[in-house]
């Protein structure tokens, strides 16, 4: 943990499914501060109602990259997503239920992309779509300084 959060807070990026297994409690301590809000999965069930999303700030550059092509994002169904209360980051992506979706948490001078999902087909079926690889390598891209 402490090794994490010390390479967030020299300018690392992080990239974070939030599945079942992650904490959230863990998250927010490696983020020094910033607090995702990952809610435990017991405390607050999520059903498996399909959802979609969509981004909400299109200027950020791991959504910018989409441009024209940001709809591709929405034919992603999520079944199985964690609850996030993003209060010290920036919400990029939407649950078409209002959840949000993906944000951006800063830490010292690296960030945190988080997903309110995992990234490995079990809560959603985003490792399918043709949308996936463009967007890890743009995440990986912004998380890495360009």
């Amino acid at each position: 943990r402490q090794l994490l959060a010390a390479f967030l807070r020299r300018g690392g990026g992080l990239l974070v499914g939030a599945g079942p297994e992650v904490d959230g409690e863990v998250l927010d301590e490696l983020l020094s501060g910033a607090k995702t809000g990952v809610v435990p999965e017991g405390a607050a069930p999520r059903d498996r109602v399909a959802r979609t999303w969509a981004p909400t700030d299109v200027r950020h550059p791991v959504v910018r990259a989409f441009g024209a092509q940001g709809a591709a994002l929405g034919r992603v169904r999520f079944e199985r997503v964690r609850q996030l209360r993003p209060d010290a980051c920036q919400l990029l992506a939407r649950f078409t239920s209002g959840e949000p979706a993906l944000v951006d948490c800063p830490s010292g001078d690296g960030h945190a992309v988080v997903v309110a999902s995992d990234l490995d087909n079990r809560g959603n079926d985003f490792p399918l779509h043709a949308s996936f690889v463009p967007f890890l390598h743009e995440t990986v891209r912004y998380l890495a300084g360009g």
